[in-house]
């Protein structure tokens, strides 16, 4: 099991690693049910405060990525 502290401990080091801030828009690429989907898509989200985007099918991610301008 995960603890809260650890996936916020997580979380920042990714930001960390990767430069993530507030400015920042991502999309949500993982299936929901993975626990790296809650690491990537929520904690580090809540962290950094940047914006993650959804997209609408599996199918138009590379489209919905362009519409976007994921950074």
């Amino acid at each position: 099991m995960l603890s809260f502290d650890n996936m916020v401990i997580s979380a920042r080091n990714g930001n960390l690693f990767d430069n993530l801030d507030e400015k920042d828009d991502v999309i949500a690429y993982l299936p929901l049910a993975w626990v790296g989907d809650h690491l990537f898509s929520y904690a580090q989200h809540y962290v950094a405060g940047y914006c993650v985007n959804c997209p609408e099918a599996a199918e138009t991610v590379v489209e919905d990525r362009r519409e976007v301008g994921t950074t």
